[in-house]
């Protein structure tokens, strides 16, 4: 069994998050935890992220 891992959110972050709408919360916390589970998986497409906002158009 592999270890899993846990990720730290900052309060800044986590202050946002709780303003978001219920369907974002959702969807943010099983990006988060497939990461947590994953993260050499989850790290493996980052170079595509660099100054695009892939990952808000998916949400």
């Amino acid at each position: 069994m592999q270890p899993r891992y846990s990720l730290r959110i900052p309060e800044l972050v986590a202050g946002f998050i709780r303003k978001l709408h219920p369907r974002l919360k959702r969807k943010l916390r099983a990006a988060l935890e497939t990461i947590a589970a994953e993260p050499h998986v989850a790290l493996g497409g980052s170079h595509r992220l660099r100054g695009r906002s892939d990952l808000l158009e998916r949400l």
